[in-house]
């Protein structure tokens, strides 16, 4: 059961938001959304809520220890099983044991490290609520202990708070279900075509809509994120912020997967030194960074190539070597969509890189690849277009209410018919 299953929309979801309504601002509210967040993981199954729990138990006896030892152990416990997780689906010894790796651990475990490293001291039920709380357990994005430990929901915000989260929440489908899903078509189609049949027309054509989707798929899913969690009182923090109108690409990593980038920021980057120390160290963190991003994600090549591909732009942005905010606005805006389309080639390759490389040097099939265009998939481009330029933070909405609601609720209907349909897939995160 995921965000977009129709078993969530219509069941888990009014029932977890019914419950909301009637004790929050109650005691044991939190126990009631640890609860429900532990219910969701033993729907998927009984294992993932008693692997969690006993993760939650073991990091809190962890922060009883003083400072140096509580670090240190908190490193080895957390980053081993993380690394443990990741190699699970290369060993076939591991790989019977990968139901049990919970879902989104990725993220769980640098929020449970994040917690010893700012030697942050809270009760069990704290710690269980900030590790476990479903909005953000599975995709992020990554919130700070006391971000949202500190959080104090009340009865008096309740419908504005739902009716704010439910927009979000309808925005995030949207997006998801409704365009991503439908580029989805040709990132697919060029997946998972044989070597002959993938060319360079197919290959290209993936390559410029991946990033799109991708985009669209992610920022979707923290949209929904961010709705769920307003709707139980919550604020969380942003995760994307119109990153394909940065003029750089170290802007548009100041604006894409914001809450795992601050992480790295606070946590890698600023205690290696940051950029105080000379342009040269700053290049030397800032390759560490996009390395440890690169391992974070997966122990391909492709993902390693990957993070060495931003690295380097970055780097030679910083360097002033590149310097696209002296182009033309359609200049930047071309070479950033490239750039991170060039990196996303290799972040999808995995482990294939050479087979993933390959199908941009042969003609392959060229109608496979023009059966793609269908009007359906050039709609859905030109809607996420607009998307891209109309959505982030601080945009106003203009339409009256009563417009804006039936709209809304259209979209709603539109986002649960596709739901029940047959083309319906997985977020692209949910494998970290």
């Amino acid at each position: 059961m995921g965000f977009t299953a129709l078993s969530f929309l219509c069941c888990f979801l009014p029932l977890t938001l019914l419950l909301s309504a009637m004790l929050r601002g109650r005691r044991g509210y939190r126990l009631l959304l640890c609860a429900v967040s532990l219910v969701f993981y033993a729907w998927v199954g009984l294992w993932q809520a008693l692997v969690f729990l006993g993760f939650v138990l073991v990091n809190h006896l962890i922060s009883f220890l003083k400072p140096p030892a509580r670090k240190a152990l908190a490193l080895a416990f957390n980053l081993g099983l993380l690394a443990l997780a990741k190699l699970m689906p290369l060993s076939p010894v591991l790989a019977g044991y990968q139901p049990l790796v919970l879902l989104g651990f990725g993220y769980t475990a640098l929020q449970a490290l994040g917690y010893h490293l700012e030697n942050e001291k809270g009760s069990l039920l704290d710690l269980t609520f900030y590790l476990v709380f479903l909005p953000k357990a599975l995709m992020g994005p990554l919130a700070g202990y006391q971000e949202l430990v500190s959080q104090r929901p009340s009865r008096e915000h309740l419908v504005d708070d739902l009716v704010q989260g439910l927009s979000r929440l309808i925005l995030g489908l949207s997006k998801k279900l409704l365009l991503a899903d439908r580029l989805a078509l040709v990132t697919l189609a060029a997946g998972q075509a044989g070597d002959i049949d993938r060319g360079v027309v197919l290959s290209l054509m993936a390559a410029l809509v991946f990033p799109l989707q991708l985009y669209l798929d992610f920022s979707g899913f923290a949209d929904i994120a961010l709705g769920f969690a307003k709707c139980l009182g919550f604020s969380l923090p942003e995760n994307f912020d119109r990153p394909f109108l940065a003029d750089s690409l170290r802007a548009f990593w100041r604006r894409w997967h914001m809450s795992l980038s601050r992480w790295f920021a606070e946590g890698v980057y600023q205690p290696l030194g940051g950029s105080r120390q000379g342009q040269a160290r700053a290049i030397i963190n800032t390759f560490v960074v996009f390395m440890l991003i690169a391992l974070w994600h997966g122990l391909g090549w492709g993902f390693a190539l990957w993070g060495l591909w931003n690295a380097l732009l970055v780097s030679l942005e910083r360097r002033k070597i590149l310097q696209p905010k002296a182009w033309s606005k359609w200049l930047r805006g071309a070479y950033v969509y490239v750039a991170t389309a060039v990196g996303f080639v290799f972040f999808t390759a995995g482990s294939d890189v050479p087979r993933m490389l390959g199908g941009f040097f042969r003609l392959g099939n060229l109608r496979l690849a023009l059966t793609q265009l269908t009007p359906v998939f050039l709609l859905a481009c030109c809607a996420s277009v607009l998307v891209i330029v109309l959505s982030g933070r601080g945009i106003k909405r203009s339409l009256p209410v009563w417009p804006a609601s039936i709209a809304k609720l259209a979209l709603l209907a539109l986002c649960l018919l596709a739901a029940a349909g047959s083309h319906h897939l997985p977020f692209l995160y949910a494998a970290f």
